[in-house]
């Protein structure tokens, strides 16, 4: 959560390594907007109420979502400007 809030309160001060069809860099908002999905998808942490029952689907894609990005963030595949 801590990550998500630092992207959050200052997307541009971060950088996807993946450009889009021009060149240019991206900020951290499609980041933020994947580490999100993983953080708010999660209902059943911490208890919350009501909770969403999760499908092998959802765990499977949760997994792998995680997965890319901890890749991203400790590959410079995303990274503070």
């Amino acid at each position: 959560g801590s990550i998500n809030g630092a992207v959050r309160s200052n997307p541009g001060a971060w950088e996807v390594a993946i450009t889009d069809p021009t060149g240019s860099k991206l900020d951290g908002a499609p980041v933020l907007y994947m580490m999100e999905l993983l953080w708010r998808g999660q209902t059943d942490r911490h208890g919350a109420n009501p909770t969403v029952p999760v499908t092998l689907a959802a765990a499977q894609a949760a997994v792998h979502l995680a997965a890319m990005l901890v890749q991203w963030w400790t590959s410079g595949g995303v990274a503070k400007i």
